[in-house]
């Protein structure tokens, strides 16, 4: 199956994510971090200890969030016996050192591709319907009616929807596609000619 898919060029190529998909990707061996970002020593406590139930960005993401110092509860200390509740629930799961595995959580998220970084969020095109034309097109589709086009480039429902065929792997982007913003009214700017096929 993997031979086929590569013979026929089948690649990871979302034009852009909604922060719910960014967030049910997965953790480790991301198709949007840079090579050696996984090295076995480094995150072998949080594969082991932390993120055996949940192994999705999401995980990394609650981890890290000790770092933020935003909670209610004691403060995180940057320290080995931090005195914080996540801190203590760690290592009475098995964890030597919590704070280390935060920051390697945090280090591994901010690694991430534009595209694929939850922390990266691009300007809003306006292109995607309003809800009550989203709710026409419901309506349309059990009667079997003239559905307005939906325009949005943003991936939301399945990562499944990400996959694109006959792409060559080294051509894809790593940046979010995002509608450039109009220049602001008074610029003089030239029209440029624009051959479409």
């Amino acid at each position: 199956m993997l031979r086929t898919a590569k013979h026929y060029g089948v690649s990871f190529a979302p034009v852009q994510l909604s922060q719910g998909l960014k967030r049910q990707m997965p953790a480790f061996y991301h198709l949007g971090s840079p090579p050696r970002t996984y090295r076995v020593p480094k995150i072998a406590c949080l594969v082991g200890t932390h993120m055996s139930t949940s192994q999705r960005v999401s995980g990394l993401i609650h981890m890290a969030k000790r770092l933020d110092n935003t909670a209610p509860q004691p403060r995180h200390n940057p320290q080995r016996n931090c005195a914080c509740e996540p801190c203590k629930q760690d290592r009475r799961d098995g964890c030597k050192n919590p704070h280390k595995c935060a920051k390697t959580a945090r280090a591994i998220l901010d690694s991430l591709s534009p595209l694929t970084n939850i922390s990266s969020k691009p300007p809003q095109d306006n292109l995607t319907l309003t809800h009550r034309r989203l709710e026409k097109n419901r309506q349309a589709r059990l009667e079997r009616g003239k559905i307005t086009f939906n325009p949005t480039v943003t991936a939301k429902t399945h990562l499944a929807e990400c996959f694109r065929i006959f792409l060559d792997p080294s051509e894809t982007s790593t940046s979010p596609a995002y509608r450039l913003q109009a220049p602001a009214p008074g610029l003089n700017i030239q029209d440029e000619h624009l051959v479409i096929y």
